[in-house]
């Protein structure tokens, strides 16, 4: 019996190789997922100062359509605001 060798297990080369090849696999998958996260972070600041444009695209529409034009004041000396 000294010729018969039991195939159990795995040889160190076998799982070496296994988490080498498990090793790359996770550091593509966190660079993946990093890259998402940052895409993710910019786009939400993006939005954010989006949304601060039209508000103050909104406030200053607002504004111009509540002017209302007034007639000049009738002694010559003052100031005369066309728009108020």
């Amino acid at each position: 019996m000294a010729g018969s060798r039991d195939a159990r297990g795995f040889t160190l080369v076998e799982v070496l190789v296994t988490m080498a090849i498990f090793a790359l696999i996770g550091i593509a998958s966190f660079t993946v997922l990093d890259q998402m996260s940052k895409t993710k972070t910019q786009s939400e600041d993006a939005r954010e100062q989006l949304q601060s444009m039209q508000f103050s695209w909104l406030m200053i529409e607002q504004d111009l359509r509540q002017a209302v034009g007034k007639p000049p004041r009738p002694n010559g000396t003052d100031v005369v605001r066309r728009y108020v």
